[in-house]
């Protein structure tokens, strides 16, 4: 198996991809049609899975037979709050821009804060 990487195309990754869930199916012996069968599709539908046609609810349906579920969480992080996120946002409120997401007792807070900072 390759390292997968930027430079592949969508239906090399798609491959790679397969090749890896397959040896996981074959590591926990467990045919292709039982595979299947488990994730409520056909054999061919599986065997497409190869070129990259399957819905995210199959892919995820697979993943949770495989015990793959939880390596989601290394593929997509949990968004962090970054330093110049922190610091958009009060450039934003210094402006007079107000952030929909705000409340009114949050709006009232920075205004408050802004007061005092700028005394």
């Amino acid at each position: 198996m390759k390292k997968i990487s930027a430079a592949m195309t969508d239906e090399v990754i798609a491959e790679q991809l397969f090749a890896r869930i397959e040896a996981r199916r074959k590591a926990l012996q467990i045919t292709q049609a039982d595979m299947a069968a488990r994730i409520d599709i056909t054999p061919k539908t599986y065997r497409n899975l190869k070129k990259g046609s399957c819905s995210v609810m199959v892919l995820l349906t697979l993943l949770r037979q495989l015990n793959l579920l939880e390596n989601l969480d290394s593929l997509i992080p949990q968004p962090t709050v970054r330093p110049t996120d922190v610091w958009r946002q009060t450039q934003s409120s210094a402006a007079g821009v107000r952030e929909p997401s705000a409340g009114v007792g949050e709006r009232l807070a920075a205004r408050q804060r802004l007061k005092t900072r700028d005394q």
